[in-house]
């Protein structure tokens, strides 16, 4: 077993190589697409020009899971 509540269970070489494959698989199935990356930047410059538009000397900054390149379909984007 991978994971046991016993203070001496041992984890397998097997069952992490297992989890480590997993891992790796979900990393691989929730990284954005390349479309998906461009329809967020497009929607950033929008926010941005907006601002611009409105506020004189306004900038916009992403931060959070996108400005760390850590998002995912369906992330929502922080921006000030």
């Amino acid at each position: 077993r991978l994971w046991s509540r016993e203070t001496n269970a041992v984890a397998s070489k097997a069952s992490m190589e297992a989890l480590s494959m997993e891992m790796k698989q979900l990393a691989e199935d929730t990284r954005p697409s390349e479309e998906q990356e461009a329809a967020k930047d497009a929607l950033f410059r929008q926010v941005e020009q907006a601002g611009k538009e409105s506020l004189d000397g306004c900038t916009a900054e992403l931060f959070g899971s996108a400005g760390t390149k850590q998002w995912m379909p369906g992330s929502d984007l922080d921006i000030c």
